[in-house]
């Protein structure tokens, strides 16, 4: 049985995209799946020697944990996988890595279910 938090999350995997978001390429070594996400950014309270600081991702990549199959199989996030934007024009733009400060996991359930997923990118320079 479908939750109504299920459903709602499937809609919003479906409509936010095309609203706040666009194409990208998600790829772990030579597996690669493309993936169409809402964009997004988090702030992370990093403390370092006791000093706290906050820090944000450089941009987030929202969508339903289902889509991403890498190797013919539904994958989980890994700190290092690479996320390559499509721009408008259809040519490849920036390239995130999947990574969060601070030792933090790089990626988040959006919701209890883990139907959608948001996983933290910074930009390889």
């Amino acid at each position: 049985m479908t939750t109504l938090i299920q459903r709602g999350m499937a809609m919003l995997g479906r409509v936010a995209p095309g609203a706040a978001g666009g194409d990208v390429i998600y790829s772990r070594g030579d597996n690669q799946v493309l993936l169409s996400v809402t964009f997004g950014r988090t702030e992370f309270e990093v403390e370092t020697a006791g000093v706290v600081t906050v820090q944000t991702s450089d941009r987030d990549f929202i969508f339903p944990a289902a889509e991403l199959i890498l190797d013919g199989a539904i994958a989980t996030p890994l700190r290092g996988d690479l996320v390559t934007v499509i721009t408008e024009q259809g040519t490849v733009g920036d390239v995130f890595e999947v990574l969060a400060p601070g030792g933090a996991t790089p990626y988040r359930k959006m919701d209890p279910e883990g139907t959608m997923l948001r996983v933290h990118g910074k930009l390889k320079q």
